[in-house]
């Protein structure tokens, strides 16, 4: 399910994206922070929320978007192990490289003494589509936010975008 979710996204992204650079008019927003299941961020309160269960899109105005997926593993799999392993997919996959996908990186960040993964990658096609991502894990949980835009995104935007990803922590000892 996570990774029909995943798909529809990008190819959202894929179509929203188109071919010539846009002129995006000023605008007046305030940031808005979100505290859902036990996980929080900050979004500009102009782009368009949708919650769904325990997982949340917001949809900038047109260019791009940023997620987030919340999921429990069954008792077999360790979210920490299943994160790297997404890592691992991307940055090694044959089939994923032939398709146009390129890795850019991964590092691990701190945020109020919690270890997150860090990972980018995109697709060489001609929008040139863009994926950051962080990911947390605690036990069986999983979280994973991540922007996705193209290059005719307006750098606000993208900007933007950033702010809202930075923003994301998750917080188990809570219940929103």
């Amino acid at each position: 399910m996570p990774k029909i979710i995943y798909l529809y996204s990008v190819l959202l992204l894929f179509i929203s994206c188109d071919f010539s650079k846009q002129h995006v008019p000023p605008r007046k927003f305030k940031w808005e922070k979100v505290n859902h299941e036990n996980y929080s961020f900050q979004y500009p309160n102009d782009w368009n929320l949708i919650i769904y269960n325990r997982n949340v899109t917001v949809n900038t105005r047109k260019w791009a978007s940023f997620q987030v997926i919340a999921m429990t593993l069954p008792d077999s799999l360790d979210a920490r192990k299943v994160i790297l392993n997404s890592i691992v997919q991307i940055k090694n996959n044959s089939e994923l490289k032939n398709r146009g996908w390129e890795f850019h990186g991964s590092k691990e960040i701190f945020k109020n003494d919690r270890k997150y993964v860090s990972f980018n990658y995109g697709l060489l096609d001609p929008m040139d589509t863009q994926i950051e991502q962080i990911a947390f894990a605690d036990g069986k949980e999983k979280y994973e936010a991540f922007i996705s835009y193209c290059k005719n995104t307006p750098a606000a935007t993208v900007k933007e975008l950033r702010k809202t990803l930075s923003s994301f922590t998750v917080d188990t000892s809570t219940t929103y």
